[in-house]
């Protein structure tokens, strides 16, 4: 079995969004530097893809997709610091998506910023607490943490555990880790047909 990265709560999962600039929104120069970032992107070149993407945020700081694909490429590529920098002006543009709370969530957990990390965490949570019950139930799951254990990572889901109870976030890292060292066995899974 392969090693995959690792998504809290207990899900293992490589999967990524990208977004792209919408046709006429930019000018064409811009829009052919980002198609080309996004296409090295889906070919997993996140390395290469950076510089594109650094050049059209310097160009067109007040587009929020161009933030999220510069904080996805040196998250992947193991640049922890610009990932942050990049989650932090996405969520400057557009602070009330959850999905980007959670990426600012992920990357303050990646640079050991505890702090930071469950501020933003209490932050997310108060909201989702604040909001009518229907639509609560609405709001989309948050992976609270991201990290490669091997280096290998695809579209491949595993659940090793259901919670009755919130346990602190370092036990549910440390079932996470004994999941990927195979010490804990899956109760599901289910593998994407487009894995590579």
């Amino acid at each position: 079995m392969r090693n995959c990265r690792c998504i809290l709560i207990l899900v293992v999962s490589g999967f990524m969004t990208w977004a792209t600039v919408r046709a006429g929104d930019a000018p064409e120069d811009l829009q052919t530097t980002f198609a080309k970032a996004i296409a090295l992107m889906q070919a997993e070149n996140f390395v290469d893809a950076l510089p594109l993407l650094r050049d059209v945020a310097n160009k067109a700081p007040d587009r929020p997709n161009v933030f999220w694909n510069l904080g996805i490429a040196p998250a992947a590529a193991g640049d922890k610091q610009l990932a942050l920098k990049a989650w932090l002006q996405y969520h400057t543009l557009e602070p009330n998506d959850q999905k980007g709370a959670g990426k600012l969530i992920q990357s303050y957990q990646a640079l050991d910023m505890r702090k930071e990390r469950d501020r933003e965490r209490d932050i997310l949570l108060t909201a989702r607490a604040a909001l009518p019950p229907a639509h609560r139930e609405k709001m989309p799951m948050y992976a609270r943490d991201q990290f490669d254990v091997t280096g290998a990572h695809g579209q491949s889901h595993w659940t090793y555990q259901l919670l009755t109870a919130l346990p602190t976030y370092d036990a549910v890292r440390a079932s996470v880790i004994s999941a990927v060292e195979g010490k804990l066995h899956p109760i599901s899974s289910s593998t994407s047909s487009t894995q590579k």
